[in-house]
């Protein structure tokens, strides 16, 4: 439930940074709904990191999330890890959060990513693909060039 409550607050967050930067793209973009799932996605999205109860702040919070998303997936599960739909899926709901952090926490989510998928790689290459999918991709409803620009800047120093 507290997780439900997290993902409202960053969703919330994510939609009025949005809004106030400007960024291109943006407009007519649909929010992605994290707190819901179907029956057919609950297999396809893994569990968010437990916050600890010392922090409070939600630019804190959200700034823990991101940092800590990938941190209850086995980026050596091979099935999984190279399954680009269950893949792609967690990676758009990770981007969907980034907006809401402040930028030291973005990039350090960012290199917390490319460390874990660099485990195989396979893996590395996929995720490398989906940053520039959706965040340099033209066409992306995502795209954003500051988090691409950290994004392949993580990729370098690992």
């Amino acid at each position: 439930m507290k997780h439900h409550v997290i993902i409202s607050i960053a969703a919330l967050m994510t939609l009025s940074a949005c809004g106030s930067k400007g960024t291109s793209g943006s407009e007519g973009q649909t929010p992605v709904d994290l707190a819901v799932t179907t029956d057919s996605m609950e297999n396809m999205v893994f569990p968010l990191p437990q916050i600890p109860s010392t922090i409070s702040k939600p630019e804190d919070q959200i700034g823990f999330i991101v940092i800590h998303f990938w941190d209850n997936f086995d980026f050596s599960d091979k099935e999984k890890s190279l399954n680009l739909t269950f893949m792609e899926r967690n990676f758009v709901d990770y981007l969907t959060l980034i907006p809401a952090a402040m930028t030291e926490d973005r990039r350090m989510a960012f290199s917390e990513l490319i460390k874990r998928a660099s485990v195989s790689p396979e893996t590395r290459s996929l995720i490398i693909g989906l940053g520039e999918k959706y965040l340099n991709d033209p066409d992306s409803p995502m795209k954003n060039a500051e988090y691409y620009a950290d994004f392949v800047e993580a990729a370098k120093g690992s």
